[in-house]
C-alpha cells in the first residue's frame, strides 16, 4: 500500500489530536485530585479549633450561650486540653445554672493548668455552694499560695469556715480579707452577714456603714 503526503499528514494530525486529548483528560484528572484533596491538606487543626473558640466567645459575649456550648465543643474536641476552652464552657454552664457540667468543666481546667487563679476560685466557690467545704478550702489554699494577699481566696475560706459551724473564724478570715484590699465592698458584706449569724448586729451595721463610705 502506498500512502500518499496526505495520508502521512493527516495520520499526523489525528495522533496529535488524540494524545492532545489523553493530556487533557489527564491534567483535568489531576485538578479533580487536586481539588478533593485541597480542603483537607489545607485545613490546620489549630487554626480551626482557634476560630471555633473565638465563635463561642463571640456567642458568649451575646449570651448566646447554647451556641457557644457548641462551637466550644468543637474545639475541645480538636485539642481535648484547650484549658480556656473548657474555662469558657464551664463559665456558659453557670450562667445557665449547669452546676454539674460547670464543676466537669472548671476541674478540667485546673487540671490541665494548675496556675489559673481564676478557674480556682471558680472552683472553690462553686464546691462551697455544693457543700464540699473541704475541698474548697484546698482550692483556696492554692490560691493563697500563689497571691497570699488574694482576698477573694481568703472570703472564700471565712465562707467554707462559717458554713461548717466555726463563725469566729470566718469573721477573722473576713477581716483578714479586708485588711488585704480595704475598697472591696464584697469583703465587707459577707464580714457584716457573718456578725449578724454571730447575733451582733451592732458590730455588721458598723461594717455596712464601712462598706458604704
Amino acid at each position: 500500500m502506498i500512502l500518499n503526503r496526505t495520508d502521512v499528514a493527516e495520520s499526523s494530525m489525528s495522533s496529535r489530536r488524540k494524545a492532545s486529548s489523553q493530556r487533557s483528560r489527564l491534567w483535568l484528572c489531576v485538578a479533580l485530585v487536586i481539588g478533593a484533596l485541597a480542603p483537607g491538606c489545607l485545613r490546620n487543626p489549630q487554626v480551626t479549633k482557634q476560630g471555633d473558640f473565638d465563635t463561642g466567645k463571640t456567642y458568649f459575649q451575646q449570651r448566646k450561650f447554647s451556641a457557644a456550648e457548641i462551637e466550644l465543643q468543637n474545639a475541645i474536641q480538636i485539642d481535648p486540653k484547650f484549658a480556656q476552652a473548657h474555662y469558657l464552657l464551664a463559665q456558659c454552664y453557670l450562667k445557665e445554672g449547669k452546676w454539674g457540667p460547670a464543676y466537669q468543666e472548671l476541674s478540667r481546667t485546673v487540671q490541665i493548668t494548675p496556675g489559673d487563679l481564676k478557674a480556682q476560685m471558680d472552683l472553690s466557690n462553686l464546691l462551697i455552694d455544693a457543700g464540699k467545704f473541704p475541698d474548697a478550702r484546698d482550692h483556696a489554699a492554692l490560691v493563697l499560695k500563689s497571691d497570699p494577699r488574694n482576698p477573694q481566696a481568703q472570703i472564700a475560706v471565712a465562707r467554707a469556715d462559717a458554713a461548717e459551724g466555726t463563725l469566729p473564724k470566718a469573721i477573722a478570715e473576713a477581716q483578714q480579707a479586708i485588711q488585704m484590699d480595704p475598697t472591696r465592698t464584697a469583703s465587707y458584706l459577707t464580714l457584716a452577714l457573718f456578725q449578724e449569724k454571730s447575733q451582733d448586729p451592732a458590730s455588721a451595721e458598723q461594717t455596712l456603714n464601712k462598706a458604704q463610705s
